[in-house]
């Protein structure tokens, strides 16, 4: 494996196929191997949570923390690879600030907003849920009330982002049903990482949970945008 960075100049991507973005500074990290390679089906997976191809020796979140750290710093990433051929992986990194690189189009992943402006910095929740589905729901209720959201689709996903994320996080929307290890783990784990931080317990039976959850705002499920307003409202630091 070989690696080698260099700066560049770029038209980041756009979802919109019209969109003639301009050219803006990028530092190019290349990460290339001689290894198995890829097919296409393979490619369009890699970042996908648990999506992995060496079973029983991982558990498919390494590159998909990878992504979800490039995405929240304002960068892409491009990938080539094929059978028998090895991988190149690029990862770009804007060389201007996020909130000023942002200016030049909207090119990141639109379910991380980038900030923008002087004003204050919007909340910024981290949703732990297993079900995909309640966490886009969850950062669209978020979205609404002008607030961002960071997802994890497991206990240790959660933990890396938080403990990489500082305090860029205002607080934690946790389900404690996580099948990688128990949700008071997870909850532990944030503490002492921030003693302080805020956590809302989001469960299906949350009386179970009483006692492991002492200084928690309890939402059950299902939630409407009210409750979830209300929860935030009312959660603290621990």
């Amino acid at each position: 494996m070989s690696w080698e960075t260099c700066c560049v100049w770029r038209r980041p991507p756009s979802g919109d196929a019209e969109s003639e973005l301009e050219a803006v500074p990028f530092l190019q990290l290349r990460v290339q191997d001689t290894g198995k390679g890829m097919d296409e089906a393979g490619r369009r997976a890699m970042f996908m949570p648990f999506f992995t191809t060496k079973h029983g020796k991982s558990r498919g979140l390494g590159l998909t923390l990878v992504y979800e750290v490039v995405r929240d710093l304002g960068g892409f990433i491009e990938v080539a690879s094929s059978p028998d051929a090895g991988t190149c992986m690029d990862l770009y990194f804007p060389v201007c600030p996020v909130a000023d690189s942002h200016q030049s189009g909207n090119y990141h992943n639109p379910e991380t907003p980038i900030f923008q402006g002087d004003g204050p910095r919007p909340q910024r929740w981290l949703v732990v849920d297993e079900d995909s589905k309640v966490r886009l729901r969850v950062q669209e209720l978020l979205a609404e009330q002008g607030m961002e959201a960071a997802t994890a689709a497991s206990g240790e996903e959660a933990l890396i982002i938080y403990r990489q994320s500082g305090t860029g996080i205002t607080g934690v929307i946790l389900d404690l049903a996580l099948s990688d290890m128990p949700g008071e783990q997870v909850l532990n784990g944030l503490r002492e990482i921030n003693p302080q931080v805020r956590v809302i317990i989001a469960t299906g039976a949350p009386r179970q949970h009483m006692g492991a959850v002492k200084g928690c705002m309890l939402l059950a499920k299902p939630f409407n945008l009210q409750d979830l307003k209300l929860a935030i409202g009312q959660s603290q630091a621990a």
